[in-house]
């Protein structure tokens, strides 16, 4: 796509590579062009200045913490210390990541400076996560789209010497 008045491209020459410690290559682009609708100026001008971050898999996260001292030995019953809930997905994990990092500019929140673009599943585990995105992290659901197929979860049990990852298969996109 190209500026209409100025002929250039309306995405940066460079993108932002996240670094490996947030578990993602996920390219995030800072949208900078003006872009022409008809009635659409208010998205339009957030869109201009934001970061968009992708997040094409999102899952419900559940961390199994294990008591201390406690190893993880296939075959036993294992009971958990605690349980923590919390988004999972590599671009959900840079949406997260973002917001945090972003401070208030002026009358621009945070949730209008990075958008997350995502396909989220249904029933209470979309629910969580969604609810979790916008109350703890301040992130619109302007670009969600919820499509037919229940949330996965990916549960990680962690015990004093390891963690093991239990990951459920995603449902299939669909209206």
């Amino acid at each position: 796509h190209r500026d209409h008045q100025s002929g250039q491209s309306p995405l940066p020459s460079t993108m932002t590579i996240l670094p490996s410690p947030l578990k993602s290559t996920l390219a995030i682009i800072s949208i900078t062009a003006t872009v022409m609708l008809s009635n659409e100026k208010s998205l339009v001008h957030s869109l201009s200045q934001s970061i968009v971050a992708v997040g094409l898999n999102a899952a419900l996260q559940k961390r199994f913490i294990l008591p201390p001292k406690v190893t993880l030995e296939p075959g036993n019953v294992h009971r958990s210390q605690s349980v923590e809930t919390g988004v999972g997905g590599k671009g959900q994990d840079v949406g997260v990541a973002l917001s945090c990092l972003m401070k208030h500019d002026g009358n621009v929140a945070a949730s209008e400076k990075v958008l997350l673009a995502q396909f989220l599943g249904q029933g209470p585990e979309g629910d969580t996560v969604s609810d979790t995105l916008a109350s703890k992290f301040h992130l619109s659901d302007a670009l969600t789209v919820r499509n037919k197929a229940p949330l996965r979860t990916c549960t990680t049990i962690v015990a004093s010497d390891c963690a093991t990852e239990l990951v459920e298969t995603s449902g299939e996109v669909s209206g």
